[in-house]
């Protein structure tokens, strides 16, 4: 229940919510890693195991920038944090580019159960690169997160 005598309480708790959602997306991440992390015996096998991982972070993250982009990330810190709108709307401007290419990445995927080991390595690279963006991405949320509502407001105070 949102504490009414604390008016940031309920901010706290979006932002708390969305910290939780980065957590998720790291878990999928660390699985997907585990396996690209894994030599590719079997082309079949490993490619299986990437596709067990792939679409999990992929509705993660739909689920995740959706409820991101309503909350007071990017609803709200852009009008209360002037100073710092050019960063969120930056990010929020990748949102759309990382659906599209996590899902050109499963649709890759899948056609590669008869893979040559240079295509699986070609994929795996390309699947490290997007781990690196995501994983940029989200810190740099983190880090506007911290910023403009512990540093800022004293929200967390």
């Amino acid at each position: 229940m949102v504490d009414e005598q604390h008016p940031g309480a309920k901010k706290r708790g979006a932002l708390d919510h969305t910290l939780d959602e980065h957590r998720e997306c790291d878990r999928w991440v660390a699985k997907l890693e585990d396996c690209l992390d894994s030599h590719p015996d079997s082309s079949g096998q490993w490619v299986g195991r990437l596709l067990e991982h792939l679409p999990g972070l992929a509705r993660t993250l739909r689920e995740h920038f959706v409820t991101e982009e309503q909350g007071p990330l990017y609803a709200d810190l852009p009008t209360r944090r002037p100073r710092i709108a050019s960063r969120v709307e930056a990010l929020k401007l990748e949102h759309p580019g990382m659906l599209v290419e996590i899902d050109q990445i499963i649709d890759a995927t899948g056609g590669l159960r008869e893979a040559e080991l240079y295509e699986l390595r070609e994929l795996n690279a390309r699947i490290q690169l997007f781990v690196a963006r995501l994983r940029r991405h989200e810190a740099a949320e983190n880090e506007l997160i911290f910023e403009a509502y512990w540093d800022d407001i004293g929200v967390g105070d």
